[in-house]
């Protein structure tokens, strides 16, 4: 997590795909519907910016797995409890 504070490039993708989700009318204080996924997945605006993040967590040092994103996100409705 460092990593990714250390990086403003990083922490501006960040930033730009929670607005795309804000704006797309998804609730990140829960899991996404099925429908919520698919709609993200054929939002072009949505795959350049998780993209970017992916790109940019590359630069940072950041590698993107399931282990890593435990971590991140911790006990989030994406990512469910930590065990």
């Amino acid at each position: 997590m460092q990593k990714i504070a250390n990086s403003p490039e990083a922490m501006a993708a960040l930033m730009e795909i929670g607005k795309i989700l804000q704006d797309s009318g998804i609730n990140m204080t829960r899991k996404p519907s099925m429908f919520e996924m698919m709609k993200l997945a054929s939002n072009m605006e949505f795959r350049a910016a998780a993209n970017k993040v992916a790109e940019e967590f590359k630069k940072a040092g950041v590698e993107l797995n399931s282990e890593s994103m435990m971590q991140m996100f911790g006990n989030s409705p994406l990512t469910g409890p930590k065990k």
